[in-house]
Order: C-alpha cells, then sequence, then structure tokens
C-alpha cells in the first residue's frame, strides 16, 4: 500500500511539472482540504485490508459494487446532482446483481434454483 502511494506520488508529480498546470490553495480551508484527502484517501487502503480480513473476499467484492450508488447518492445529497434515467437504471442493475450475489441459492444455466 505504502509502495503504490510513493509511486502515484512521483508520477503525479511528474506529471504537474511537465503540464504546468498546478495551482495549490491559496487559503487555510484550501490546504485543509488537501490535507484531508490526503489523510482520508490514505486511511482508505488499511481500512479495506482490515475491512477483507474480517468479512471475506466476497462479502468485501460485493461491497465495492455499491460504491457508484453511494457516490450518486453522496452528489444528490451534497451538490444536488440531479440523477437522469441512465444512472437510475445502472443502480438498478447494480442492486439486482448484489442480490444475486447474496442470495443463498446458485443459479443453473436452465434457469433453476439448484442447492449450493
Amino acid at each position: 500500500v505504502f509502495h503504490m502511494g510513493v509511486v502515484a506520488a512521483v508520477m503525479l508529480s511528474c506529471l504537474a511539472l511537465v503540464g504546468g498546470q498546478v495551482q495549490w490553495p491559496h487559503s487555510f480551508s484550501g490546504w485543509l482540504g488537501l490535507a484531508a484527502v490526503g489523510v482520508l484517501q490514505s486511511a482508505c487502503l488499511p481500512i479495506w485490508y482490515l475491512a477483507l480480513a474480517r468479512i471475506g473476499a466476497l462479502q468485501a467484492g460485493m461491497l465495492t459494487n455499491l460504491q457508484p450508488i453511494v457516490t450518486m447518492t453522496a452528489a444528490y445529497l451534497l451538490f444536488n446532482e440531479i440523477m437522469g434515467i441512465p444512472q437510475f437504471v445502472g443502480a438498478g442493475m447494480i442492486l439486482i446483481a448484489v442480490f444475486v450475489m447474496q442470495n443463498p441459492f446458485t443459479w443453473s444455466a436452465l434457469g433453476r434454483k439448484t442447492d449450493p
């Protein structure tokens, strides 16, 4: 995890230097926001690995499928973004997929439920 962050920081720094479009924050709240992004992003992967060890890979993988729905909901609540039909259709497809994966039965090729 640490090495991924270091490589990403080096690559992004090189791209920023070449592109010349770096605009650093000019206020305390801007610097506070930048620091919060760094701290929260750095905390994400270790927390993810702790959760992975606790709930297992299958459950954790299904939870990651809900990320677009959580992001869409947060965008609506925080930024008043309006969601269109494609977003709702996609969210529905994700929810159906997670429901099917949570179902205690497996599905055969003929569409009949069979015991695992």
